[in-house]
């Protein structure tokens, strides 16, 4: 029986292929605080754009009511506190300032708010 000897051996060691997984996992991680503040952004956006809608939604109401009815009052929709003043006869006679203000807690406990306000005539 004949055996021959492999003059090349093609392939990677052992040992290169462990250098090279540890120079990926060096590069992964230097990737995970870009990650998670990418995760804190998206959540902050999905926050604000639920208190925008709240207060979009609660300001639609008040234009569409009755002008004689329309009056200030607060109630809480899930985490977001909702707000609303009406204000008579400002700037001018006739006229109502109506303001909308929706606040909320973010995931490190530090207040937001997001303000709404127009004019309605009469």
């Amino acid at each position: 029986m004949i055996t021959r000897k492999l003059v090349h051996q093609d392939g990677f060691t052992l040992i290169e292929v462990l250098a090279s997984m540890v120079i990926l996992a060096i590069g992964v991680l230097g990737l995970a605080p870009m990650i998670i503040s990418a995760i804190q952004g998206n959540s902050f956006g999905n926050d604000m754009t639920r208190a925008n809608t709240l207060a979009q939604d609660k300001m639609e109401e008040l234009k569409t009511m009755s002008y004689t009815l329309m009056s200030s009052g607060q109630d809480t929709v899930g985490s977001v506190e909702r707000t609303w003043t009406v204000n008579r006869d400002d700037p001018i006679p006739g006229v109502s300032r109506l303001t909308v203000i929706t606040k909320w807690y973010d995931e490190g406990g530090n207040s937001r708010q997001v303000r709404l306000m127009t004019l309605r005539a009469q």
